[in-house]
């Protein structure tokens, strides 16, 4: 029997943004994170999950 499995590593990193309120903070750090002024890098990592896929079946071509 063959099993299928799904592995997520997380990054994690705190920020400090400047702003008037909560959604102004929150459009500034997307803002920088997709300029990529803000990098996870391997020194973010949070953990790993394992998940077994349970619905998969196994097909021959």
């Amino acid at each position: 029997m063959e099993y299928q499995f799904e592995i997520e590593e997380k990054l994690k990193k705190t920020v400090s943004i400047e702003a008037e309120n909560e959604q102004e903070a929150i459009d500034i750090l997307r803002r920088k994170y997709y300029d990529e002024d803000i990098i996870l890098t391997a020194d973010d990592y949070a953990g790993t999950e394992i998940f077994t896929l349970p619905y998969y079946t196994s097909v021959e071509l």
